[in-house]
């Protein structure tokens, strides 16, 4: 079993710290999803969508939108009900 402590200066090479070692750092402290009143989603008026600026965090890895963002959607079946998603994926 392996223990570690972070983030301390290296002594003559003896800590090294890579993203792994952020993202294991951060999982305590945040679960997987958008940080409170970030990334709001707004319907405009012809048929797309704005999703504002933000922050989330997924497994670990936080991701910052630094500018809204605009998104056409498709029309909508005349005869369906519709549900549109915003998703939000880490790649890996």
């Amino acid at each position: 079993m392996e223990n570690y402590a972070y983030f301390y200066n290296s002594d003559n090479g003896d800590r090294v710290y890579d993203a792994d070692s952020m993202t294991d750092w951060l999982l305590p402290f945040f679960t997987t999803g958008v940080f409170n009143g970030q990334l709001q989603v707004t319907a405009n008026d012809n048929m797309t969508i704005t999703v504002s600026g933000g922050y989330c965090n997924i497994a670990g890895k936080v991701k910052h939108f630094v500018s809204a963002t605009t998104f056409d959607l498709e029309t909508a079946s005349g005869t369906l009900n519709r549900i549109d998603n915003v998703i939000l994926r880490r790649d890996y």
